[in-house]
């Protein structure tokens, strides 16, 4: 049978939501494997490391905010999630 990855995406900020989530799939049998989230409230005003600002606003026709910075952490999961064949 194939693996099926289970990944929990959490910001660090929220431990009572990650001990919740790990109740709830441990009965299942489930384990878990935590990414840490983004949190866009917390960053600090542009530039951001490794984020293109100039070909972003080519593309966008304005400047990035925090969340859509963040966001450029989904990119990242993408990528991370495809190792897995299957996940939740």
């Amino acid at each position: 049978m194939a693996r099926v990855g289970t990944y929990v995406i959490n910001l660090d900020r929220c431990a009572d939501r990650l001990q919740r989530i790990g109740q709830r799939l441990s009965p299942l049998g489930l384990t878990f494997e935590r990414i840490p989230a983004v949190d866009g409230a917390a960053l600090g005003p542009p530039p951001w490391p490794g984020f293109d600002h100039a070909g972003y606003r080519r593309r966008c026709g304005k400047a990035a905010n925090r969340r859509e910075y963040a966001e450029k952490f989904l990119a990242y999961l993408k990528g991370y999630l495809e190792n897995a064949p299957f996940s939740i």
